[in-house]
């Protein structure tokens, strides 16, 4: 809510009536900036308390440090994690992780690994508690965000080994693994964003098949898939001209219990259009309608492409003259495919 602004309203009736803010006091501003997303005034209070001699205290580098990472700070978070940790106070696992999350925004994965590292090795001398699944996802994020996608592959494999989850040859072999808590895998192990993560990662790096691999460890062990985990199994398959896979995952969806949306069809038509398969990539647009899922601008210039590049020219005028019927507007790339259609098609008439 907007309970931050009530919050300053106080603090500056303090300084109205010259009452000398203390460190709670200032913390609380702190706070009411961060929530507001004023990451620079919550860095002005800081240094307000550092002229009036006052002592910031670990809330109040937490909020300073949540504060940069909303605002995309990513050294100043980084500078205020040094600099609490230089005290020898534990930050604690929601700073850590703003901290690790500020350095995945500001796409510094080497960074935020260093961070995660960090925050194991203190777990590990019983300074703090282990590192939940969110610490790892932030890294394994930064990780795709830098296109290091063996980068979040080993991160993930990292995360999996400390539940001991099976992957995907392990539980279609149903190797005997020792079960664990389902409380204690939902916060310590693998949860879907992490598996998104990863997945993203692999498809950024054209690892179709480590991507696809991924989709089928979810979906044998405790985490359930969403729509965006399919999404990118079907994009990155297409990525590896697997049109047929992008293809059986948009199909399996309505069997998982995941309703397709318009990103996986737009990702299984591009597929498409990348082998110019342009029967299946008409068909996909009948399809969405099926499934109650409004294609897009981006579906129709996919099936349009793929007409084109298989050089059936009369479909692909079809698929543009049938655009307002879909409540859609032909734009530069549409046009641009179905003139270049009719040019392959020797029908320059047309194209004019």
């Amino acid at each position: 809510g907007e309970q931050w602004t009530h919050s300053l309203a106080i603090l500056y009736s303090m300084a109205s009536v010259r009452i000398s803010a203390d460190v709670v006091a200032c913390s609380t501003a702190v706070t009411a900036w961060q929530r507001g997303g004023w990451w620079t005034r919550a860095l002005e209070v800081f240094e307000d308390m550092k002229r009036a001699g006052l002592q910031a205290n670990v809330i109040t580098y937490g909020a300073l440090i949540s504060a940069c990472e909303r605002g995309g700070h990513w050294a100043g978070a980084l500078a205020l994690l040094g600099e609490l940790t230089s005290k020898r106070v534990s930050p604690g696992e929601i700073t850590r992780n703003a901290a690790i999350s500020a350095c995945q925004k500001g796409q510094q994965w080497s960074l935020a690994i260093d961070l995660l590292g960090a925050a194991l090795r203190a777990a590990a001398r019983g300074e703090e508690p282990a590192p939940t699944a969110s610490a790892f996802n932030a890294a394994i994020s930064a990780c795709e965000k830098g296109h290091q996608w063996a980068a979040a592959v080993a991160l993930f494999e990292q995360l999996r080994q400390r539940c001991r989850l099976p992957n995907a040859a392990e539980a279609e072999a149903e190797a005997e693994i020792a079960p664990i808590p389902a409380a204690a895998a939902a916060r310590l192990g693998p949860d879907v964003v992490s598996f998104n993560a990863t997945m993203s990662a692999c498809e950024r790096g054209s690892q179709w098949a480590a991507a696809l691999s991924l989709l089928k460890e979810a979906r044998q062990t405790h985490v359930l898939p969403d729509v965006f985990t399919f999404s990118v199994a079907i994009h990155a398959c297409g990525t590896g001209h697997r049109w047929d896979c992008s293809l059986a995952l948009l199909r399996q969806m309505p069997v998982a219990r995941v309703a397709p949306g318009v990103v996986a069809y737009n990702s299984a038509t591009s597929a498409c259009e990348k082998a110019a398969q342009w029967a299946v990539a008409i068909e996909l647009l009948d399809s969405a309608v099926r499934d109650s899922v409004q294609a897009d601008q981006t579906t129709c210039n996919a099936a349009i492409s793929a007409c084109e590049k298989a050089g059936h020219w009369l479909a692909a005028l079809g698929l543009l003259r049938d655009m307002p019927r879909r409540r859609l507007k032909p734009d530069v790339i549409t046009c641009s495919a179905a003139i270049s259609a009719c040019e392959k098609g020797d029908q320059w008439a047309t194209a004019l």
